[in-house]
């Protein structure tokens, strides 16, 4: 992680072991992956996470 700050490395995706939602850090944001069953509770409760882009993206 130490790497990815000082932008020694990039393109790096951090993960909990069981895998269940990666996040990939960018310079502007970030995306995070859901299993589909959980991306309606989760932008309920992150409505900020979300992207002001008409597309959603």
């Amino acid at each position: 992680m130490r790497l990815v700050a000082d932008e020694v490395i990039a393109g790096v995706t951090p993960a909990p072991l069981d895998l269940r939602r990666p996040y990939h850090p960018y310079d502007v944001g970030g995306d995070v992956f859901a299993p589909s069953a959980g991306v309606t509770a989760l932008k309920a409760a992150h409505p900020d996470w979300l992207s002001t882009h008409p597309s959603g993206m």
